[in-house]
């Protein structure tokens, strides 16, 4: 027999179907057999109020803000006595509870070593010869089990070993005799004992009615061919049990059409019409479910970075995750491969982004470069060129009798377009060179003895 954690019930509820219509409130209590981030796995012992079945399991969800008030919603642990009230929603094949108003809850009795068993039909049911027989049975703490089955004064011991807190199933056909069956699991914990026990009777095909029941074969396997254990298999939304370590699952039904479904952790989905006989259903790897992030988040400039990715659930195998740098950064890798969880050590340079991407989830590292203080104030403060223009057209020229300029008023050098100095450069150099003329004149004169002329006349002879 395989031996199911309440990982693979969780999927698809397992207790019996209210009539479909607007959601109905519902109080009950029972165990808690599994917990996820904003649900509960509840194994339903007492019926309190509302239109639920006792000996099933069922998915308490926390819902969303469409009342006033939140929905209480404790810490509770695998193995805890809860009392639940809420909307129990019904679709085509499935029951959830939902907490959605402040009035909803889902609370903590007590925390005693408790143990239960029942048959997925319901403890009395009548079970026909040949078809398959799952048992669900809960510890509330980590304990030695024993699960026995007594038909007809024969005891078979169906499980012995050490289990943790939680729930589990085991799944197999009964091929008769008919008659009456009892299950029990004895749960030995600090001393503790508690037993719990399921009467069903097995009946022939005629006693249990009219229709025609056959075998009818599943095969769960990957897309290459491998056999996918533990897989769960539902036959018109009903889990019928588990596939066996070579993949397959045995179990009669009525002669026409039914949807078969299996889910697996690890595996996708896969959904058929089928009658009896053989059916094979070939499952693809389920991806990895991973968060991305950057340690830290925002750096100046260069640096060590790490790359954090979780593992939130999806199959145990490695994952690529690419890396795409924006603006001016750079890194020294294109990509990460990994197994979840793990961490990947990265060096960026530069001013930019770095996006890590994996399938639809991103995570962004910033880098921006610190500036210098001078940087800063020719960014912020830019010199116009027209500031020359104005102080060159304003400026007059300085004369002899004019104070020098101080350092503070001086204009500004234009050594490529010109300034004042230039214009002065211009005017002297005129008076430099008739002065010359003149100097050169008077010289050649005394040395030939010629006098200079007088009043400003032209020299005679």
């Amino acid at each position: 027999m395989n031996l199911g954690v309440v990982a693979l019930l969780a999927l698809i509820l397992i207790a019996p179907l209210a009539v479909a219509g607007a959601p109905a409130t519902v109080v009950f209590r029972g165990h808690v057999g599994a917990v996820g981030r904003g649900y509960a796995i509840v194994w339903v012992e007492e019926v309190l109020e509302g239109p639920l079945t006792e000996g099933g399991v069922i998915e308490v969800l926390k819902g969303g803000n469409s009342c006033p008030g939140a929905p209480h919603l404790d810490a509770v642990e695998v193995g805890d006595f809860v009392e639940v009230r809420g909307l129990l929603e019904t679709t085509c094949c499935r029951q959830v509870v939902v907490l959605e108003c402040g009035e909803h809850y889902l609370k903590k009795l007590r925390n005693v070593p408790e143990a239960g068993i029942r048959v997925l039909q319901g403890c009395g049911s009548e079970i026909m010869v040949g078809s398959n027989v799952t048992l669900l049975f809960f510890v509330s703490r980590d304990s030695n089990v024993t699960v026995t089955l007594d038909r007809g004064g024969e005891r078979d011991f169906l499980f012995q070993g050490s289990l943790k807190a939680g729930l589990y199933s085991l799944s197999e056909p009964d091929h008769g005799p008919e008659g009456e069956r009892r299950v029990c699991i004895l749960a030995e914990s600090a001393g503790e004992s508690v037993i719990s026990c399921c009467e069903y009777v097995i009946v022939s095909r005629e006693e249990k009615g009219q229709q025609e029941y056959r075998n009818l074969t599943v095969k769960v396997v990957t897309e290459a061919g491998y056999p996918v254990r533990n897989a769960s298999v539902y036959v018109d939304g009903v889990l019928y049990g588990h596939t066996d370590r070579r993949g397959i699952l045995e179990t009669n039904i009525s002669e026409g059409v039914h949807e078969v479904r299996v889910e697996s952790e690890y595996y996708r989905t896969a959904i058929t019409e089928s009658g009896p006989g053989l059916v094979v259903l070939r499952v693809g790897v389920k991806a990895p479910e991973v968060t991305l992030s950057f340690s830290p988040e925002r750096i100046n400039g260069s640096g060590v970075v790490r790359l954090v990715v979780r593992r939130l659930g999806g199959a145990d195998i490695s994952i690529r995750v690419r890396l795409t740098p924006l603006g001016d950064l750079s890194v020294n890798a294109t990509e990460v491969i990994g197994v979840p969880p793990f961490n990947a050590t990265l060096e960026v340079r530069g001013e930019g982004k770095l996006v890590a991407s994996y399938g639809k989830i991103t995570a962004i590292l910033i880098s921006e470069v610190p500036r210098t203080a001078t940087e800063a104030e020719v960014t912020e403060t830019p010199t116009p060129r027209t500031q020359t223009t104005s102080a060159r057209s304003t400026t007059p020229p300085a004369s002899a009798s004019s104070p020098s300029p101080s350092p503070t008023s001086a204009a500004p050098r234009n050594t490529v377009g010109g300034g004042a100095e230039l214009e002065w450069i211009w005017i002297a150099l005129p008076v430099v060179v008739l002065l010359s003329a003149l100097l050169a004149v008077k010289r050649w004169r005394v040395r030939t003895g010629t006098s200079p002329p007088s009043n400003g006349g032209n020299a005679q002879g």
